[in-house]
């Protein structure tokens, strides 16, 4: 299954993310230029091996891979990464990847999700800036920082995490920002990536607060074509 994502950038230039068995690949919607891929791997597997040709951009995830055999196991493993030689294996896995990427003439830039290392804003700002990641460029998805306890009081938590967002493009760590919605899998048992107009949350709440990241010289991207006019600042998400 192929499936269709679209970036923008700050001049509107659009670049279509295309996944199929499990990579993406990234190119503007008038051609086929490889721009960037996400191989589907962390930066503790980047598999990059395979590629050919690798593009200017390679997307890697910050996953330690914290799932073990039984729920102790997945605590203990979260308890380990956390520690000091924790983030000592994760900024030599990182600064290992880099140079394997950058040996290929190409750049390396770090999605974190809540079930990485980098597993909250404040934990990503912090690696950025007085960290191990201090030259590192991220591909941020605001959204993807929330856990299910976190819907309750989702304005408050976006609130802060887009003031950390900030914080982050200031210092200029940011290649790209991730603008979409959520919703509840299922059996409501988790949350699930949705489009700008739909989802399980405040889609005009949601936009007013990434709103306020646009003209920072990142790419947005849109995970629905029909965000595309939903994403200009005096746009409504009424169609």
């Amino acid at each position: 299954m192929i499936v269709h994502e679209v970036w923008i950038g700050l001049c509107m230039s659009i670049l279509i993310r295309e996944t199929h068995n499990e990579h993406a690949i990234y190119h503007p919607s008038n051609d086929f230029e490889l721009i960037a891929i996400e191989p589907g791997g962390s930066v503790f597997d980047p598999q990059i091996n395979t590629i050919d040709p690798i593009p200017s951009v390679v997307i890697l995830s910050d996953d330690a891979g914290h799932a073990g055999d039984a729920p102790d196991d997945d605590a203990g493993s979260w308890l380990r990464s956390w520690s000091q030689s924790g983030w000592e294996q994760f900024d030599h896995a990182f600064r290992d990847a880099r140079e394997r990427i950058q040996s290929q003439e190409s750049k390396l830039v770090i999605r974190p999700s809540n079930s990485g290392m980098l597993s909250d804003a404040v934990c990503t700002l912090n690696w950025c800036t007085r960290g191990g990641g201090q030259d590192a460029s991220l591909l941020l998805d605001p959204i993807g920082w929330i856990v299910p306890s976190m819907m309750r009081d989702l304005e408050d938590h976006l609130d802060r995490i887009v003031e950390l967002c900030q914080e982050m493009i200031a210092q200029q760590r940011v290649w790209g920002i991730l603008f979409r919605s959520i919703a509840w899998n299922e059996d409501r048992s988790g949350l699930e990536s949705a489009a700008l107009g739909s989802g399980d949350a405040d889609s005009e709440m949601i936009l007013s607060k990434l709103r306020q990241l646009l003209g920072s010289g990142a790419y947005i991207i849109a995970i629905d074509p029909s965000d595309i006019p939903r994403i200009q600042p005096a746009a409504s998400i009424e169609p």
